[in-house]
């Protein structure tokens, strides 16, 4: 299955500068955000030294975006994902339990180690593309469905970090 995404350079990246549409199958992307080895890596000891470091952390959104536009509701065409933002909502566990039955990938935020809790992201892809009309529809019930995600996932268009490792607490971040 193929996955369309807009890549960010940074959280800062205009239409001309740092935004690449991409697509891959979603075998493909789950290698690539699953090697550590690709992820950028950085040096927090507080959450101030983490605040400098993220305005250049590459980030995603999940959908196919009309190409040259602003990230905006009306410039996507298709959502091809659902990402939780989980920041001391549940725990890797409690996630892992309520996911069993789907296909997911889940990785450490950066402000973990820094900020209390688990503190991740979870990509579920959509078996079928939803046309970006219809997200609206759905995204009420997406907060009912995983009440222990941050409510920016069900804007669709929000931004979200790619896979990041703060070398203060290596050992803490994990893939799967």
């Amino acid at each position: 299955e193929i996955m369309k995404y807009t890549h960010y350079k940074n959280r800062f990246s205009s239409d001309s500068n740092g935004v690449s549409h991409s697509s891959d199958e979603w075998s493909d992307f789950v290698s690539t955000i699953t090697d550590k080895s690709k992820w950028l890596s950085f040096t927090a000891s507080d959450t101030t030294i983490y605040s400098q470091a993220k305005t250049q952390f590459d980030a995603i959104v999940m959908a196919e975006m009309k190409p040259n536009m602003p990230r905006t509701a009306d410039n996507v065409k298709t959502f091809y994902a659902i990402v939780l933002d989980i920041d001391n909502g549940a725990t890797y566990q409690d996630v892992r339990n309520d996911l069993k039955k789907y296909e997911y990938v889940l990785f450490s935020s950066g402000g973990t180690g820094l900020k209390a809790g688990d503190r991740f992201r979870v990509i579920l892809p959509l078996n079928v593309p939803m046309p970006a009309s219809d997200w609206k529809k759905y995204n009420t019930s997406l907060s009912e469905r995983f009440p222990y995600s941050d409510e920016c996932f069900k804007k669709g268009i929000q931004i979200q970090y790619l896979p990041v490792l703060n070398t203060v607490y290596a050992d803490r971040f994990i893939v799967e």
